[in-house]
């Protein structure tokens, strides 16, 4: 296979840095109540779009002060912003950068902000329990190496050497630094023997319900994705 590129090597790094940080237990409650935020913000959009289109039977007393345009992208990362940092946002990123500045008379740009607010809910809640239960189930503490073993395997790339120090250089370049672990080639070759045995004892590990979710976005445009 064609070495990987600098491109993908920062998707990966971007997703050590998730892994990483979801090793801790206060991070991982903390990202839930971000999870329940958003869930919260997209309902109330919903609900505001209801009002807009006159589908509820609420007095109008209780209803005349709502800030219908709260839901704009622009209100919402404000809001929350103050209360979680930019690691926190990692896993939705993407799913936030695709939120509209929607006018308070445009029902359709929110219902399509409630849509992405609680899709966006819904990552980091599936995110959450997916770790969790695949630490459990490998007898894992924490799922970095074990990550970047997924990635390797599904590219068909065996330089654990490389690897780390492509990795390492991704974080020294933007600053970043692990809290949990640390990559290594030696916990590489050990995080991929473990791998491989439980490959063959018939475990699924690149597919199924253990299968971690941003293996298929791991490498942009190559034809070896796995779903």
């Amino acid at each position: 296979m064609a070495e990987p590129s600098e491109e993908d090597w920062a998707r990966v790094a971007t997703m050590v840095v998730m892994f990483d940080d979801l090793g801790s237990e206060d991070f991982r409650a903390k990202v839930k109540k971000l999870s329940r935020r958003l869930e919260r913000e997209g309902l109330a959009a919903h609900r505001n779009a209801d009002l807009l289109e006159g589908r509820c039977r609420v007095p109008r007393v209780l209803t005349k002060n709502v800030p219908l345009w709260e839901h704009t992208r622009a209100a919402i990362l404000t809001k929350l912003d103050a209360k979680f940092q930019w690691r926190h946002w990692l896993m939705v990123a993407k799913n936030l950068d695709g939120l509209e500045q929607a006018e308070p008379n445009d029902v359709e740009a929110l219902r399509r902000q409630a849509a992405k607010l609680l899709d966006a809910a819904l990552v980091i809640e599936e995110t959450v329990c997916w770790y969790e239960l695949r630490c459990s189930v490998i007898g894992a503490r924490d799922l970095v190496n074990d990550t970047i073993v997924a990635i390797m395997i599904a590219w068909d790339y065996n330089k654990p050497k490389k690897a780390a120090e492509r990795i390492a250089a991704q974080l020294r370049e933007r600053k970043i630094s692990l809290t949990t672990t640390a990559i290594t080639a030696d916990r590489l070759k050990t995080a991929r023997s473990r791998y491989l045995a439980r490959i063959a004892q018939g475990e699924p590990e690149l597919t199924g319900p253990f299968s971690f979710p941003p293996l298929s976005t791991s490498r942009g445009g190559a034809g070896n994705e796995t779903t």
